[in-house]
């Protein structure tokens, strides 16, 4: 039997997984599905989880260092050109 390379996700990672998906959902219910930046409702599953100080410097996935935003905002926040 041939083995995967696809490696095994870590306690750790799994913990982090669950943490994101459960302060999402709390976000989205708080703020009713609106983008925290420009207040436009966007399906939840358009809405991202962004890290004010990201994770490779040092940021933790906390409520007071994540922003719910829509695609939009999200590229904007990290500089990408639409279209």
């Amino acid at each position: 039997m041939k083995r995967s390379r696809i490696k095994k996700e870590s306690l750790k990672q799994q913990e982090e997984r669950v943490k994101r998906m459960c302060l999402k959902a709390d976000l989205i219910i708080e703020h009713g599905g609106l983008c925290m930046e420009c207040h436009q409702r966007a399906d939840w599953r358009g809405l991202s989880m962004h890290h004010k100080v990201s994770l490779a410097q040092g940021g933790k996935t906390e409520r007071d260092n994540v922003i719910l935003l829509c695609g939009t905002c999200h590229n904007y926040f990290h500089h990408i050109k639409e279209g």
